[in-house]
């Protein structure tokens, strides 16, 4: 929801670095469905191939491979590590080593 990942956003000083930050309140449905990508993709003008999802679940994965949107994952969840890793995508243990992504 939107109040959690504000919180989230605040705490690291996170806000700064992003245009539009979209939550499952702004949305009909929830990931795997990709509509919040797709939401967010619009409001940035930016298309889908061009877009960067940062996540980490294996529902972002899912939705962001339905989008054609490249993506991290930062690594915060051991009982989720192997399905993510088996999405063969770029994986983090660290939210500071995403400035190596962008």
């Amino acid at each position: 929801d939107k109040p959690s990942v504000m919180r989230v956003m605040n705490k690291f000083g996170l806000t700064k670095y992003f245009d539009e930050i979209i939550s499952s309140n702004d949305v009909k449905e929830a990931k795997p469905n990709p509509e919040m990508f797709i939401k967010a993709s619009k409001k940035l003008e930016v298309e889908p191939n061009k877009c960067l999802v940062v996540g980490d679940s294996p529902f972002d994965v899912i939705a962001a491979k339905k989008t054609d949107m490249n993506i991290i994952i930062i690594d915060n969840n051991p009982f989720q590590r192997q399905e993510i890793l088996s999405y063969d995508v770029p994986v983090v243990t660290d939210i500071n080593q995403l400035k190596n992504y962008v």
